[in-house]
């Protein structure tokens, strides 16, 4: 990890590395029959079925550089109180209220080995 590596005029790089990045999404799929008229399968007395389904993804070795442009407001950043900095439920709202405006201007996603996704359930 290499946070708010100064590139430019008021623009940092922040770069990430992950030995493996996996995500699982649990999903319910709702299945009823067609209530029109040309389909081939039609059966109003039917409830439908529904299933529950997990998919599982990922990828190794995963490299991610974003730049960032970040515009402070220096009048409020000057009205800050150092007590309120030292609270540290308060360190981040407070930091956050000086901000003018952020952009990603750049973003390098790149995976090593995207690993095969898992369907589970269905």
């Amino acid at each position: 990890f290499k946070p708010f590596q100064e590139i430019g005029n008021y623009t940092v790089q922040n770069e990430w590395t992950w030995d493996q990045l996996t995500m699982e999404l649990d999903i319910t799929v709702d299945i009823r029959p067609s209530t029109l008229d040309d389909a081939i399968l039609q059966d109003p007395t039917s409830p439908g079925v529904s299933e529950r389904v997990t998919v599982d993804f990922g990828v190794n070795d995963l490299d991610i550089t974003a730049a960032l442009l970040i515009i402070l407001d220096e009048d409020k950043i000057g009205t800050l109180k150092l007590g309120s900095l030292l609270n540290i439920d308060d360190v981040l709202p407070c930091m956050l209220s000086t901000v003018h405006q952020v952009e990603v201007v750049g973003l390098n996603v790149n995976p090593v080995q995207v690993l095969q996704p898992k369907l589970n359930g269905f």
